[in-house]
């Protein structure tokens, strides 16, 4: 099987994901659509308009969304967050622990 792995570690947290070959066209487009999502807020001044209770934004892919149920399988998340004192890129596992890249530029992420 052909494909990347990706290894998350932060603390005391530690995550492992196989994107598959077949997946990786499918990753790429989600984080272009987040990237040009995150780019479009932060042009327009609105990118933390929609605040959890922690002071942080996301922008997400809807290829993401798993309809507020679990994945039933173990699969990598992406989204771009605006916090209180940074933005960057946010990657998780749905396994109870995410990952932050702060200060990250969304256009980073973009392919034009």
């Amino acid at each position: 099987m052909r494909g990347i792995q990706i290894e998350l570690t932060s603390g005391d947290s530690k995550d492992e994901v196989f994107l598959g070959e077949e997946t990786l066209r499918i990753y790429k487009d989600a984080l272009d659509q987040i990237a040009g999502e995150a780019m479009r807020q932060q042009d327009e001044g609105n990118a933390r308009d929609n605040l959890t209770p922690d002071g942080t934004s996301y922008v997400g892919a809807e290829v993401f969304w798993y309809a507020d149920k679990p994945a039933r399988v173990h699969v990598l998340n992406a989204a771009h967050y605006f916090g209180p004192d940074s933005s960057g890129l946010y990657l998780s596992a749905f396994k109870g622990a995410g990952f932050r890249f702060p200060n990250q530029e969304a256009s980073q992420l973009y392919d034009r």
